[in-house]
């Protein structure tokens, strides 16, 4: 489970409980296994196979590295400064580089947490929500999502929703394990109640698509999903674009705002959600 955020165990509100004492300020450290590099300005400022990640309750993971695979003079003396709980490592301030990674994915926000797992799981639950006495969903929920230390969340199909009701927000969110999420306003008797709502449109790092037994990945024909070598293989943004041409949003100014590499013609007519 997450170890410092929300209500996990090193957390300043935890769920459970220790069955002894627990020093109240403890950090927990140790190895990232991955390749860790961070670049400003087109040249990479960290690159590190040696870095330590570092818990500490009431904020997310941090990096601790080794001051020789840091460009302290590149970086500037006030982005560069001692681990308070890593000795002889140093820390890089987050917002300072452009860009960070891990081997070669991009990292956005903060370390990822090895111990934070999301799970959706199908459900019969029923979701009732009303806005100002205006019901906007009444029906079974689809999805339960259960993101460690956080409080689950419901998710419904499009069809049980008020949609005419809703308006897309300006607001966005943005999680390093989820991706950017875009949020929706309601509009009831002439007032609008902001952020009601949210819909994951931009995910990153999750693996999809056909494999063999090996689990290598399998060719597929677009337009029938038969394995057809040299064809095309299904990837992030072919789902994403599926699910905006599901919700009509195709030409909405969000999937402007969080464009995909893939075709839109490539299986968003054959990708069918359950």
């Amino acid at each position: 489970m997450s170890l410092t955020s929300g209500r996990g165990p090193l957390s300043r509100r935890p769920a459970g409980r220790f069955t002894g004492p627990v020093p109240a300020d403890l950090a927990y450290a140790e190895p990232v296994r991955r390749r860790v590099r961070a670049v400003l300005g087109g040249q990479t400022v960290v690159d590190s196979e040696a870095a330590l990640l570092v818990h500490r309750a009431g904020g997310p993971p941090t990096y601790a590295f080794p001051p020789a695979d840091v460009d302290a003079a590149a970086l500037g003396a006030a982005a560069v400064t001692p681990h308070p709980d890593a000795d002889g490592l140093v820390a890089v301030d987050w917002g300072t580089p452009d860009h960070w990674y891990e081997e070669e994915d991009e990292v956005f926000l903060h370390p990822r947490n090895p111990y934070h797992r999301i799970e959706c799981l199908r459900t019969t639950r029923h979701l009732h929500v009303e806005v100002a006495g205006t019901v906007l969903v009444d029906g079974p929920a689809t999805i339960a999502l259960y993101e460690t230390a956080l409080e689950p969340r419901l998710y419904v199909d499009k069809a049980l929703v008020r949609t005419d009701l809703l308006a897309p927000s300006a607001t966005t969110s943005l999680c390093p394990s989820k991706g950017t999420a875009t949020w929706w306003s309601a509009l009831v008797d002439g007032f609008t109640h902001a952020d009601v709502g949210a819909c994951l449109l931009d995910a990153w790092n999750r693996v999809v698509g056909v494999s063999d037994e090996r689990h290598m990945p399998i060719d597929l024909d677009p337009v029938t999903l038969a394995e057809k070598p040299g064809g095309k293989r299904i990837k992030p943004g072919h789902i994403q674009n599926a699910i905006r041409k599901l919700a009509g949003m195709q030409e909405s100014d969000v999937s402007r705002m969080f464009p995909t590499t893939e075709s839109t013609d490539e299986f968003a007519d054959i990708i069918q959600f359950a």
